[in-house]
């Protein structure tokens, strides 16, 4: 490493907020009152650095005996495995948090929100292992959608904690299907 480089690397450092004050050129140092920026600029932000992005999402697949695979995971379909057992475990999840008295049987405000969007949850699971394409992506956006209004009632609408658990509970087995795969094959069950 030559000086120029640490320079370089110490003007990145300064750039950071979390390692201090950074110069901001005049021409950027702008009041709230100034900003123009809307969703859409957002957006076009978003959208253009979804190829950063994505990767971090998806992530890669660990296969034993293989290991970490080097291209990134494939969307909901994809790659020879399944996730069939995802909606069966996502059920019983839903079913647990009344069956065990983590939640009332009631369908009292607000309680009614959080059995409505579970319930959501639970018939988005369904369909999501068994089709394919569009119609795949567009459940399982709708099954996230979901799966965020069940935790942020959780988290902001009702008192307590139980209530959390049991909505992390079914959120988790929701995700179980997205981070554990199966496949049959030579007369073996293989999993990612």
């Amino acid at each position: 490493m030559n000086d120029t480089q640490t320079a370089t690397d110490e003007l990145r450092a300064r750039a950071l907020p979390m390692f201090g004050d950074a110069p901001i050129p005049s021409e950027r140092d702008r009041d709230v009152a100034d900003d123009r920026s809307n969703i859409r600029v957002i957006m076009k932000l978003f959208l253009r650095a979804w190829p950063y992005i994505k990767p971090q999402l998806f992530g890669r697949w660990y296969t034993p005996g293989q290991g970490v695979q080097a291209q990134m995971a494939d969307d909901v379909a994809g790659g020879g495995y399944g996730f069939g057992y995802a909606p069966l475990l996502v059920t019983l999840a839903a079913l647990s948090g009344p069956l065990l008295g983590m939640v009332p049987w009631s369908l009292e405000f607000p309680l009614n929100l959080l059995y409505l969007s579970i319930a959501g949850m639970v018939a988005c699971a369904w369909p999501v292992p068994f089709t394919t394409g569009r119609t795949q992506t567009v459940i399982a956006v709708a099954l996230m959608l979901m799966g965020l209004t069940a935790n942020l009632i959780a988290s902001f609408v009702i008192d307590g904690y139980v209530d959390g658990l049991y909505v992390a509970l079914v959120t988790a087995a929701c995700v179980a299907g997205w981070m554990l795969r199966f496949q049959r094959s030579e007369g073996r069950i293989h999993y990612r």
